[in-house]
């Protein structure tokens, strides 16, 4: 990076931070009804925590799958020693063909440990990260996405309760596609389990008890664990703390990193492990269709119309059958937006 393009970042970077912090200086609660599984903490969590002395922090490993990413992974770090005192930083360079490891040892060997795979996804990098993680929290981001400073006092304040497995919270979407935005990501309607990396915590026995992260997925592999929290009862009332505050910057550009045949392909592996709890809460529909349109942007239109039509034998909303009937009408209609 040259010295201007570096300033600019760090503006970039700058700004992004301001935003998150003018978020959580608000209330953003809305008027949406929240899952049952889900207990909400606003901001700082006050509210769970044990009375009497102060109980010891559980230690914490972060974890950061790295594949080229020499230009961010230093911004990236520099966000996770700031934000976290007392961590165990892991980082997996997944068969980098930059010098992503090197510029991580030269600026921080004494501070992280540096794994090596030979380019198996980030599902598997996060997976041998967290196998080789001796904290009893674990963290994961991404090497383009930075922490807010007030990350580990935000995240780890709920794990004093010994039942609460899993802690999730609100990012900042910064894209070339959109203006900066809050999600929640929310995985099934009122269910807000944030399972992006950055944007949650885990207890590790509970991570590794399920499995970790689906290797077969490098897209969805965050809502396809989610769903299996969900599923195997790690999300129900007191076992998830969902906070009410903005504790990461993500940076999206899914034009860049996902091609439309992993984006479909994706979709029907977690329709095929996941299909009731989907249909049991309306949204299968929704995954048939982005199935349909990925199928779509690479041409395959009978293959889309199969997709969109198993959409429209769900319960669906007027905006998912919209798009679903779409591919059933003339090419001319619909092919210069989705191909």
């Amino acid at each position: 990076h040259a010295p201007e393009q570096l300033a600019g970042e760090r503006l970039v970077s700058s700004r992004n931070t301001a935003r998150a912090r003018a978020y959580n200086g608000q209330s953003h609660l809305g008027p949406r009804a929240l899952h049952p599984s889900t207990t909400l903490f606003q901001g700082m969590p006050q509210a769970g925590r044990p009375h009497g002395p102060p109980l010891k922090q559980p230690s914490l490993s972060v974890v950061i799958p790295a594949r080229n990413g020499s230009g961010t992974i230093l911004d990236a770090l520099e966000s996770v020693f700031a934000a976290c005192q007392t961590s165990e930083v892991i980082v997996v360079d997944d068969g980098s063909t930059a010098d992503t490891a090197l510029k991580v040892r030269s600026r921080y060997g004494k501070r992280c440990r540096v794994l090596k795979l030979g380019g198996d996804g980030p599902s598997r990098a996060r997976n041998v990260g967290a196998q080789a993680a001796h904290g009893e929290i674990l963290a994961f981001l991404d090497a383009d996405d930075t922490l807010e400073p007030t990350w580990e006092v935000q995240m780890l304040a709920p794990f004093a309760d010994p039942d609460v497995r899993v802690v999730s919270a609100l990012h900042l979407i910064v894209s070339p596609e959109s203006p900066p935005r809050v999600d929640d990501n929310e995985v099934l309607p009122g269910l807000r389990l944030n399972l992006l990396p950055g944007s949650f915590a885990i207890r590790r026995h509970t991570f590794l008890e399920v499995g970790g992260f689906d290797e077969a997925l490098r897209y969805s592999e965050c809502t396809e664990l989610a769903l299996r929290l969900f599923a195997q009862g790690h999300a129900a009332p007191g076992r998830l703390i969902f906070l009410d505050a903005v504790v990461r910057t993500y940076n999206r550009d899914v034009r860049r990193k996902y091609s439309p045949q992993l984006v479909a392909d994706s979709a029907l592996h977690v329709i095929q492990r996941h299909e009731h709890t989907l249909r049991e809460h309306g949204v299968l529909a929704t995954w048939y269709s982005v199935a349909a349109v990925s199928r779509a942007k690479q041409g395959d239109v009978i293959g889309a119309r199969r997709l969109s039509a198993r959409a429209l034998k769900e319960q669906v909303s007027a905006r998912t059958a919209a798009r679903a009937v779409v591919f059933w009408l003339p090419g001319r209609v619909w092919r210069g937006r989705y191909t």
